[in-house]
């Protein structure tokens, strides 16, 4: 999985976490807020009832107070746990529990009909303690929460969906502070590579920044170590073929210049692999063109051939210049050593072709060539 999928799966979960966690939470206060009115409601309608008990040794509702028109059908009061009055729409006593603490639960009357039931217990004097229990229509009761849930939703709808906006918005910028410095550095190293760059730059994220120190830190010991290597062949190259040249002046033997010459030629070979094989640092975009010129004109100096070239125009290449060069030589040389009258240099993208009209190399050579 790449960094970018990695960090769209983080953040994608991530804002899925927090938007699940804020809906949980939201709907839980949604659920408490409708829970506490509709206790609330509940509570008042049996609050209502309270001044309209008169405080006798057993205490009663008053009939003709105008109050009981204000409560619902089903109420009832009990002296502990006793019924004492109940309304007259109230088919069943209602349950009491036992406690002074404010109750709530559901019950079922004989009709089945399902009841709501908030049960309150109020002190009177000569500490007698009067339950009134109030109920409501469960129906009722669940028709009035959803009505409330969806007022709340449709006021929290807006910021939830502002707030899932802004969270997205905050993981997009999240996603772009994180992966443009690192594309940008995926650019610098394509560019490294193709020879248009020879350092990243240094500057940006702190975490790249250290990353970018030892990529050109790399580059510049392994240019360093190739320097050092090629100055070490070319010294190589002087102190053998010095005096080997020296001893092929004082002999006269033709057998023993043509061993000479051919153990220098050796040394050069050995020496020029060697150096070809230590090309470690980054290479450049070459203008092949230029370089095609030079030796075209160098060579037809130095042999009595006539040298083509055909290529196309602005041909560049990713490579070491002296490598190239000396390879491409090479192979020139030996066209032109063994041509009757014609070498043709042929360049396209990525290709350099020597052909000569000479007799060639063997069959059963070509496979130790």
């Amino acid at each position: 999985m790449s960094l970018t999928a990695r960090i769209l799966f983080i953040g994608i979960a991530g804002c899925l976490a927090f938007i699940l966690m804020i809906f949980t939470a939201v709907r839980g206060a949604v659920s408490t807020i409708v829970d506490d009115n509709v206790a609330t409601y509940l509570g008042a309608y049996a609050d209502i009832l309270v001044p309209a008990i008169r405080p006798d040794e057993r205490p009663m509702l008053d009939a003709d107070d105008s109050l009981l028109a204000q409560v619902p059908r089903d109420w009832q009061l009990s002296i502990d746990g006793e019924p004492l009055q109940r309304s007259s729409m109230l088919s069943d006593w209602l349950p009491v529990r036992p406690g002074v603490e404010p109750q709530r639960f559901r019950v079922a009357d004989s009709n089945r009909r399902s009841i709501e039931v908030l049960q309150r217990p109020y002190q009177f004097a000569n500490d007698v303690v009067v339950t009134v229990t109030f109920g409501l229509d469960t129906a009722v009761v669940d028709a009035y929460k959803d009505d409330q849930r969806a007022r709340i939703a449709a006021q929290l709808r807006p910021v939830l969906i502002l707030a899932g906006i802004v969270v997205g918005a905050l993981l997009l910028a999240q996603i772009i502070a994180v992966l443009r410095p690192m594309q940008r550095v995926r650019a610098e190293l394509d560019a490294l590579e193709r020879g248009e760059a020879q350092t990243l730059d240094e500057t940006g994220p702190r975490e790249l920044a250290a990353v970018t120190r030892r990529i050109n830190a790399l580059v510049a010991r392994n240019a360093s170590v190739q320097a050092r290597y090629r100055q070490f062949a070319a010294n190589m190259a002087h102190a053998i073929k010095t005096p080997l040249t020296a001893l092929r002046l004082r002999v006269s033997d033709t057998a023993v210049k043509a061993d000479i010459d051919q153990s220098i030629a050796l040394v050069d070979r050995i020496l020029a692999r060697a150096r070809i094989a230590g090309s470690w640092a980054v290479a450049q975009r070459l203008d092949v063109n230029d370089m095609l010129d030079q030796l075209q004109r160098s060579y037809e100096k130095l042999f009595d051939v006539t040298i083509t070239l055909e290529t196309v125009p602005r041909l560049e290449m990713l490579a070491d210049r002296e490598d190239l060069l000396e390879a491409t030589a090479n192979i020139l040389e030996n066209a032109c050593r063994h041509a009757k009258r014609e070498v043709a240099i042929i360049a396209g993208a990525g290709m350099i072709q020597i052909n000569d009209d000479g007799p060639g190399i063997s069959p059963d050579e070509r496979r130790s060539i």
